[in-house]
């Protein structure tokens, strides 16, 4: 069982609401890492925040600091070249000792023209395609000469090779048929957010089909927000005072940004959140113990799994079951969240499966000399 935290420049109580929001400098964004890398999780998906930060340079800042946890960085295919992003990742995973996970994002029909890159919702994935493939040929010491439909190479070449062998792995969320075909093609983890366990465990096994018909095997990850507390009560009464701070203005703002926006994911997400609203929390439970308030204030993830910990922990388990072994959270504020899921969950799910999670201590992949990498990704997808 795979577990990692949420590293964002934009934190706080309510971080939707000015009075909610705290002031995020380097040394708060470095209290939030060392926390991460302290506490035992495997890494942490950095994400820009609302300050526009680029990831690439926070997460080295934040790997300076930092022993062991991992950086899933995101990347836009077709924003940087083929060759560019791969001196990035070598560069990054060489230095760092192998702790880059790279998160594939295709984004919506808002993401690319601001970058100058203007695709359809299938084309985003076609050219995504392209692009990944002559990247994975660069970071494995490929001289590579190419002329395809979005790319044009010739003589590429870099001669640093990532810690990782053969590739840092690679992450990658899409709930559409395009999507779903190339993560069964070229990705290692397939990622969805946190729908309710049987609709998600519906994509897993359309994925895991397609992935078993080109020879490969996907693992699987999920994305979800997490309120727990000591008691069922007292989650609760901590997910009502967030949803009696969401304002109006807020929810219109979100709805504006992620309504008809080219992304199945986002839609799924938002259906979550549409419901009539009386104020009484439990109106967005639209499974047991999963709410989908935090979807009203941002975009991407709507659900939170609320809960004592042992509900918290079953829920997780119940996502198990369907093949899920990563997960990603988070909580408001970041860094009091991570110590409270580490100090009540983590030892129940420990407790379930001995040996699954290794607090305190770099992970088993993070260790692995290079030869055990045979059992990842390069191999997977031969």
């Amino acid at each position: 069982m795979r577990l990692f935290w949420y590293l964002i420049p934009q934190d706080g109580p309510y971080p939707w609401r000015p009075d909610g929001t705290r002031k995020i400098d380097y040394s708060y964004l470095r209290q939030l890492s060392t926390t991460i890398d302290h506490l035992g999780y495997e890494g942490a998906l950095v994400a820009g925040g609302g300050g526009g930060h680029d990831m690439w340079i926070l997460s080295s800042f934040m790997a300076a600091n930092t022993a062991r946890m991992k950086f899933i960085i995101a990347q836009h295919p077709g924003r940087t070249s083929p060759m560019f992003m791969a001196q990035q990742a070598s560069t990054f995973d060489a230095l760092s000792g192998g702790r880059l996970i790279i998160n594939i994002v295709n984004g919506d029909d808002n993401a690319g023209p601001p970058h100058g890159v203007f695709h359809a919702h299938d084309e985003r994935y076609s050219m995504a395609e392209e692009y990944w493939g002559l990247w994975t040929r660069l970071v494995g010491g490929e001289e590579v000469s190419f002329e395809g439909k979005y790319f044009k190479l010739k003589n590429a070449r870099i001669t640093l090779r990532p810690h990782q062998q053969p590739r840092p792995e690679l992450f990658f969320g899409g709930s559409s048929s395009a999507a779903m075909e190339m993560a069964a093609r070229q990705v290692d983890t397939y990622l969805t957010y946190g729908e309710a366990p049987p609709q998600a465990g519906e994509k897993i096994a359309k994925v895991r089909a397609l992935a078993e018909r080109e020879g490969r095997r996907v693992d699987f990850g999920i994305r979800l927000h997490v309120i727990v507390r000591e008691t069922r009560e007292l989650a609760w009464q901590a997910a009502q005072r967030a949803y009696d701070r969401i304002d109006q203005g807020t929810i219109e703002s979100v709805r504006r940004i992620t309504v008809g926006v080219g992304s199945v994911g986002q839609e799924r997400m938002n259906a979550l959140s549409q419901r009539p609203l009386t104020g009484n929390v439990h109106d967005l439970e639209f499974y047991p113990d999963l709410w989908s308030g935090i979807g009203l204030t941002r975009t991407g993830n709507a659900v939170a799994v609320v809960g004592d910990p042992e509900t918290v922990a079953q829920r997780l388990q119940e996502y198990r079951g369907y093949g899920i072994n990563t997960f990603i959270l988070s909580g408001y504020p970041l860094i009091e969240e991570a110590y409270r899921f580490h100090d009540l969950v983590m030892p129940l799910l420990r407790e379930r499966d001995p040996g699954s999670i290794s607090a305190g201590s770099p992970s088993l992949r993070a260790t692995l000399p290079p030869d055990s990498s045979k059992t990842r990704a390069g191999v997977r997808s031969s």
